[in-house]
């Protein structure tokens, strides 16, 4: 049986992991250095040095790159990512509907929503 504690002891947790990939200070610097990186190639960076016009990034950056600035979005992977850690290393189940995959998927929107909501009550 899926304890209820544990599971908001995973949420709180999946929480401050995605405000550390979002929106924390400490981490400001990875993500200058990262963003840039994901948004251009390295041939698209290396003709902008040399004063060629910048191009948008291409859809699949541009996706990855609203993934990593959306609370909403990462916070779902985050929470998937460490509710499935849970259940393969421990054997802890999610027990709602009695099929793994779907008890995943409920748990991991459920806390995807909670996530979001923190990070909205956060926000200045």
């Amino acid at each position: 049986m899926f304890d209820l504690l544990l599971f908001l002891v995973m949420v709180t947790a999946a929480s401050r992991i995605t405000r550390l990939v979002v929106a924390d200070t400490v981490t400001e610097p990875i993500r200058m250095w990262a963003f840039p990186r994901i948004a251009r190639s390295r041939q698209d960076r290396k003709r902008i040095s040399q004063g060629h016009e910048a191009q948008p990034p291409g859809p699949f950056r541009q996706t990855v790159l609203n993934l990593l600035q959306c609370p909403w979005c990462i916070g779902f992977w985050i929470s998937t990512a460490m509710l499935a850690s849970l259940a393969l290393t421990t054997g802890t189940q999610i027990a709602i509907t009695g099929t793994w995959w779907v008890d995943l998927a409920v748990a991991s929107l459920a806390s995807s929503y909670i996530i979001g909501w923190l990070s909205d009550q956060e926000a200045p």
